[in-house]
């Protein structure tokens, strides 16, 4: 409703509508323009403004490790975990 800068009470459009007008667009070769005047506009205004930085998200698989009460207590001084089978056998 911000964004649109609506009351309560304001009348607007049902979906139906709102899907023949999008489908118009679309028919009529508007769609593709109307996009590049938004990111334009956005662009222009400083909200958007392609620069950062690139995230990799890739999902790696990696053994489980479980870890047992000594271990946790070994963890908490401070010791590597590949230390920790020996330690805990003690």
């Amino acid at each position: 409703m911000r964004f649109l800068c609506l009351e309560i009470g304001d009348k607007v459009p049902d979906g139906n509508t709102i899907w023949d007008f999008k489908k118009a667009l679309k028919t009529n070769n508007l769609d593709k323009t109307l996009f590049d005047t938004f990111n334009k506009i956005l662009e222009e205004k400083g909200i958007i403004n392609h620069k950062g930085s690139i995230v990799d998200a890739t999902f790696v698989t990696v053994p489980i490790r479980h870890t047992t009460k000594k271990d946790d207590t070994h963890l908490k001084k401070g010791e590597e975990l590949e230390d920790l089978p020996a330690k805990c056998a003690e």
